[in-house]
């Protein structure tokens, strides 16, 4: 069993990462996407038996571990927020302002762990 795969959401990214133009150039413009065959394909729908389909499960591997956002960025599919990457590495902190309460409940938090370890 492949408990939590949003099958339908996996496609649907690989749709996009085939689209997404690999680079920019100096002047902004798009270059090819990636080349054919890079990305795998997967059947329209899950297989009925997916553990026994050893093809499905290494095209399935490659999907969920093998492909890699180096430079880019990563949308919220709920709130729409955007999450820069950079060398490999997300940075999904929330600015202050987007945090619940923003700054002041950091601080308050912040106060009431260190009352709490004092006592």
């Amino acid at each position: 069993m492949i408990p939590k795969l949003e099958y339908n959401a996996l496609k649907q990214a690989l749709g996009w990462v085939r689209e997404c133009p690999q680079s920019m150039d100096s002047e902004g413009t798009a270059n090819e996407g990636l080349p054919a065959g890079i990305l795998p394909e997967l059947p329209p729908e899950l297989p009925e038996d997916p553990q026994s389909d050893e093809e499905f499960l290494k095209r399935l591997h490659v999907a969920l571990f093998d492909i890699e956002l180096v430079e880019g960025t990563l949308v919220c599919p709920e709130s729409g927020r955007e999450f820069p990457v950079n060398d490999g590495i997300p940075n999904m902190l929330l600015n202050d302002d987007e945090a619940e309460g923003g700054a002041a409940a950091i601080a308050a938090a912040a106060a009431a762990a260190a009352a709490a370890a004092a006592a």
